[in-house]
C-alpha cells in the first residue's frame, strides 16, 4: 500500500488536484494570510489555517488516478524485492473491512473517488502476474519475528493530537483544554480544531501559530501580512492567567461582509490562534459565544482528565491449544469485536487456534503525554 501511495507522488496527481483546486486557494480573508510557525516537536499538531482549508476543499484522486497508483505502487514493490501480490491481498482484507462496516457487501456509487475494491483485487492480481519481481533479503526470519515488529502500533487517533469529549477539546501532550458550544459540530485535525455551527457561516478555528510566550507575535504577524495598523486596536488581557491580545476585523467575502474575530494566547512557549467568524450583521448574536470559547481555554488538565484519556495500540497474545477466538478475545481484553478481529489477523471467524499461535488485538491503554514520558 506504501507504493501505491508512492505510485500517486510518481504520477504527479497531486499536482493535477492542486490545479483543480487553484480557484480555491485564497478562502481564508485576513485570518488566511496568518503562516503557521511550529517546532518539530509539534508537527503533529497544526501549522495554518491555508493548508487547512486546502485540504478541505481539494478534490480526491479520481478513479483512472487510483488504478495507476495501484500499477506503478506494484511496480515499485517487485523492484525491491516485496510480494508483488501483497497489494491484491491488502485489498482483498480491504473489502472484508468494508463489508464489516457496512453491515454487508458495498455498493458501487458514481461518486466514488475509488474503483470498487472487487474491482481493484481482480486488476492488480492479473497485473501482478505480468510484472517482473527482483530478489531481496526478508525483513524477518518468519511470521513471528515479523508480527512481534507490529508490536505497539496505534490503532485508531494518536491522543498525542488531542482528543474531544462531547464538547471539550483535551491535548494531553500540549496541556491545555477548551471547550465549543455543546450544539456546534466538532473536528480535530492536524491542521487546527475545528468546530462550525450547523447550517451557519459561524466556526471557531484553533491552532498554533507561533513559538514564544507573547501573544503579540501572532498579532503582529498578521499586521506584517496585510500591511496594516491593527496594533493600535488590539485588547490585552488573561485568560486563565496566560497573556492573551484580542481584535475583531471585517473581512469581504464571496458570501458577503464578514465579522472575524481574533485571539491569540501565550501558554508554555507556544502562541494559540483562536478565531471565530461570522456574517458581519451576526456579530453582536454570537460575540458573546466567541468570547466564552476564549475563556474557556484552561492552561492546565485535570488528574481525572488525564486519567480518562486512553490510547489504543496493537498487541500480539499467544493463543491455546483449540481456542477459538471468541474465547481467546474475551481472555486477552481485546477492545475488537469477532469479526473486527478476524479481518485483522486474516482469519475466518470461526477459525480454531494453535498452542503458541501470535493472534494480534487491539488494547486501550492509559495514555501518558510526552511531557510525563520524558
Amino acid at each position: 500500500m506504501i507504493g501505491h501511495e508512492i505510485g500517486h507522488v510518481a504520477a504527479r496527481h497531486a499536482v493535477q488536484r492542486m490545479s483543480v483546486a487553484a480557484p480555491f486557494a485564497i478562502v481564508g480573508g485576513v485570518a488566511g494570510a496568518v503562516t503557521g510557525i511550529v517546532s518539530d516537536r509539534l508537527s503533529n499538531l497544526v501549522t495554518g489555517i491555508t493548508g487547512f482549508t486546502s485540504s478541505l476543499l481539494l478534490s480526491p484522486y479520481s478513479r483512472d488516478q487510483e488504478r495507476e497508483a495501484d500499477k506503478v505502487g506494484i511496480e515499485m514493490a517487485a523492484a525491491a524485492g516485496w510480494d508483488r501480490g501483497a497489494l491484491s491481498s491488502f485489498l482483498h482484507t480491504l473489502e472484508r473491512y468494508e463489508e464489516l462496516q457496512l453491515d454487508g457487501p458495498r455498493k458501487t456509487s458514481f461518486f466514488d473517488s475509488h474503483p470498487a475494491t472487487p474491482e481493484r483485487v481482480s486488476i492488480t492480481t492479473k497485473y501482478a502476474r505480468k510484472v517482473p519481481g527482483a530478489m531481496a533479503q526478508p525483513i524477518a526470519a518468519n511470521r513471528s519475528a515479523f508480527l512481534s515488529k507490529l508490536d505497539g502500533l496505534v490503532v485508531g487517533q494518536h491522543p498525542a493530537n488531542g482528543v474531544f469529549v462531547k464538547n471539550l477539546f483535551l491535548q494531553p501532550d500540549l496541556d491545555f483544554a477548551v471547550r465549543f458550544p455543546n450544539d456546534w459540530e466538532s473536528q480535530n485535525t492536524r491542521q487546527a480544531v475545528l468546530a462550525i455551527k450547523k447550517n451557519h457561516a459561524v466556526f471557531s478555528l484553533l491552532q498554533v501559530v507561533a513559538q514564544g510566550d507573547d501573544p503579540m507575535i501572532g498579532l503582529r504577524t498578521l499586521n506584517e501580512k496585510v500591511a496594516g495598523n491593527l496594533l493600535e486596536n488590539a485588547e490585552s488581557f488573561k485568560v486563565d492567567g496566560l497573556p492573551a491580545v484580542r481584535i475583531v476585523l471585517q473581512s469581504r467575502t464571496k458570501q458577503g461582509p464578514t465579522a472575524v474575530d481574533l485571539t491569540w494566547i501565550a501558554h508554555k512557549g507556544l502562541v494559540y490562534q483562536i478565531i471565530a467568524s461570522c456574517p458581519l450583521d451576526q456579530y453582536e448574536n454570537y460575540s458573546s459565544i466567541f468570547s466564552e470559547i476564549v475563556q474557556s481555554f484552561r492552561h492546565s488538565l485535570t488528574s481525572a482528565e488525564q486519567a480518562r484519556i486512553t490510547i489504543t495500540r496493537l498487541r500480539l497474545v499467544q493463543a491455546r491449544e483449540k481456542e477459538t477466538l471468541a474465547q481467546f478475545l474475551l481472555r486477552a481484553g481485546n477492545v475488537w469485536n469477532v469479526d473486527e478481529a478476524a479481518v485483522a489477523n486474516g482469519f475466518s471467524r470461526d477459525v480454531t487456534l494453535r498452542q503458541g499461535q501470535l493472534v494480534k488485538i487491539a488494547k486501550r491503554e492509559r495514555y501518558l503525554p510526552a511531557t510525563v514520558k520524558n
